[in-house]
């Protein structure tokens, strides 16, 4: 006769709340007498939770044994979830490894199991950290070589023997500041694919940085001209210096620049 889940694992669903009053989220694997989920709370490290529950004392101090045996294994699996870039399905792999283990007597596969897994999120991670340097190498080395240039030029006082030199410098500088800035601050939230190569995100913190050039170059044509923002004086090098760090900090600002000159053009 077919075992059927035990009234308080049957009761671990998606939108109900576990035993200590928690919103279940995701059901990851499940057994007759236990569970593997996750609750609803910021806290990655916390969110899988386990429930065992025996149709006996005898089944259920089973299950409990075999939990022990990889608990603190699970445990560090569990905690470095958080290092992972495919969150999601290293979550379901930490769970799955723990559900063979409660299935299975055979320890040593189960410890070698969540031993390959914890290495994976690892090597996982390490890799995720050489791709962070590689997007942002080119922004840090280039904004501070000019910025010596800036430095020197501002030393020799050749704002006003050199100014055309000096304006352009501003706006290179101004430009990878904006762009700096912005790449550092959205590093958390970009997406770094698994599967891409090290040397694409070199390229993407190349791209990132010429469009803050442009966007820069736009602005200073835009202050240029005087059509927008007169009262600018971009004499003032610090102005011009604000208003370019601007214009390479935000992708949206020479947009919203250029739709203001249409709508004042169209008046």
């Amino acid at each position: 006769m077919k075992t059927e889940p035990t009234k308080l694992i049957s009761g671990i669903k998606i939108d109900q709340t576990d035993p200590n009053g928690y919103k279940i989220i995701d059901v990851l694997a499940r057994g007759n007498e236990y569970a593997i989920y996750e609750i609803d709370i910021k806290d990655i490290n916390n969110s899988l939770r386990v429930l065992i529950d025996g149709h006996d004392d005898s089944s259920e101090e089973k299950y409990t044994n075999r939990f022990s045996k990889v608990k603190q294994k699970y445990i560090e699996a569990k905690g470095l979830l958080y290092r992972s870039i495919n969150h999601g399905t290293m979550k379901n792999r930490v769970a799955h490894a723990l559900a063979s283990a409660l299935n299975s007597d055979d320890f040593e596969s189960s410890i070698k199991v969540f031993d390959e897994l914890i290495e994976t999120i690892k090597a996982e991670y390490k890799d995720l950290i050489y791709k962070r340097i590689c997007y942002v190498l080119p922004s840090l080395f280039i904004t501070i070589a000019v910025s010596i240039s800036f430095i020197v030029a501002y030393s020799y006082n050749l704002k006003t023997t050199h100014y055309s030199y000096w304006q352009i410098l501003c706006v290179i500088l101004g430009s990878l500041i904006g762009g700096s800035f912005s790449i550092f601050t959205g590093l958390s939230k970009r997406k770094f694919e698994e599967f891409l190569k090290k040397r694409y995100y070199l390229w993407f913190g190349f791209e990132r940085l010429f469009l803050a050039l442009l966007a820069g170059t736009i602005t200073f044509i835009i202050l240029k001209s005087g059509l927008i923002f007169p009262h600018i004086d971009i004499t003032n090098y610090w102005e011009l210096l604000l208003f370019i760090v601007s214009s390479g900090f935000s992708e949206k600002f020479v947009p919203s620049v250029l739709e203001k000159f249409v709508n004042n053009k169209n008046e």
